[in-house]
């Protein structure tokens, strides 16, 4: 199952309550964002170093805080539902396809 920044809630429930009628574990993997820089800002543009530096930990905070809030909404989830879970964090792609490929079912968000 693939976590995104979205509330999706309703939609690990109904992962959930599959994995509990099939007797399955679920893992969870979240795709941390890549870090998004204006081009004209770096190196002495317009952007002072200072500010690009705080853009820069004001995108790592707000990841970090969608990744904890996912894992945690993905574990409570499995608490309620009686099913065993795991959880995993990945920084690109190929690591979350990688991952995918160990899995008999890779249920993802649209």
């Amino acid at each position: 199952m693939v976590a995104s920044y979205a509330p999706v809630g309703g939609y690990f429930a109904r992962s959930f309550a599959l994995a509990r009628r099939l007797g399955a574990q679920l893992t969870g993997a979240f795709l941390r964002p890549a870090l998004s820089l204006p081009a004209h800002g770096v190196e002495g543009g317009w952007m002072p170093d200072e500010l690009l530096l705080q853009v820069m930990a004001a995108q790592r905070s707000a990841a970090a805080d969608a990744e904890a809030r996912a894992h945690a909404d993905f574990m409570e989830c499995a608490g309620r539902a009686g099913v065993r879970a795991d959880w995993g964090a990945v920084d690109t792609i190929g690591r979350l396809i990688a991952r995918a490929r160990l899995s008999d079912l890779v249920i993802a968000p649209a």
